[in-house]
């Protein structure tokens, strides 16, 4: 989870690239860890548990670097229901946020379910809103804050 919150903090930093390499790096060590667990271990209803917050911010991250294929991909391998339309939903969101609109409502829309695709319509709006106050405050002047007297 180290790395995949490292990645987090790149994205929101607009570091796509770097954040797409540090979910790279975490995948590939929890596969070795996988790997090296004993046969006869029974952790797998854990490990999914887990996995389902790494998989929505990897989401969210390819999203955010305008990779929707593998955005889609890690938000569809999340195998709670709930979770897994809170991910879809995401990745709307992150392409309404970043602009591409037409490909957010044809995101929305495309999901199976409809409740999926309801939840996907909300955080298309919810994006759309984000967007539009991000630029709005780009259009204002900086405000001039008067000199404190001492």
């Amino acid at each position: 989870l180290t790395l995949s919150s490292i990645a987090w903090q790149f994205s929101l930093k607009g570091k796509t690239d770097r954040a797409v390499e540090t979910l790279q790096k975490a995948r590939e060590e929890a596969a070795a860890a996988r790997e090296a667990l004993p046969a006869n271990l029974k952790l797998a209803p854990m490990l999914d548990r887990s996995a389902g917050p790494v998989l929505m911010r990897t989401a969210v991250v390819h999203a955010l670097a305008a990779e929707v294929d593998q955005a889609l991909a890690a938000a569809r391998s999340i195998s709670d229901k709930d979770r897994r339309g809170q991910a879809l939903a995401m990745v709307v969101s992150m392409r309404a946020r970043a602009g591409d609109l037409r490909e957010a409502l044809e995101l929305a829309l495309s999901f199976d379910s409809p409740d999926d695709r309801r939840h996907a319509l909300e955080s298309l709006a919810s994006g759309l809103l984000t967007r539009l106050k991000a630029e709005e405050q780009l259009k204002k002047p900086d405000e001039v804050k008067p000199k404190e007297e001492r």
